[in-house]
């Protein structure tokens, strides 16, 4: 990915490569939107990327561990019940992996 015709680097210099070009336009996009200042909070594609590259990748097996011991525990089934924004944004991101749980393995399960 380029910039300004230069080439896009991480915080431990890595080439800022990305799989698909939605996610580099998205990038591109962030650093575009930046004005006097860069600031990273305003960039959280940019920073997704960078934290891939420069952690995920390289911790792999840890990165893999680490979301294999949050799956295990039972935050799926017992939501909160308020406030309601709360409520639906569990239901939104859960949601979707209990029917693909459903789906896949003919396990089913509603949320407590």
């Amino acid at each position: 990915m380029k910039l300004d015709g230069r080439p896009v680097k991480t915080p431990s210099r890595k080439a800022l490569i990305l799989p698909t070009s939605a996610a580099a336009e998205h990038v591109r996009a962030e650093w575009q939107a930046q004005e006097n200042v860069i600031d990273p909070a305003k960039m959280p594609v940019t920073r997704l990327a960078n934290t891939i590259l420069d952690g995920v990748s390289v911790n792999a097996d840890a990165v893999f561990e680490e979301i294999v011991s949050y799956a295990g525990n039972d935050m799926l089934f017992y939501r909160a019940e308020s406030p309601e924004e709360l409520v639906a944004r569990q239901a939104e991101r859960w949601d979707p992996v209990l029917d693909w749980v459903a789906e896949a393995y003919g396990a089913r399960s509603r949320p407590r």
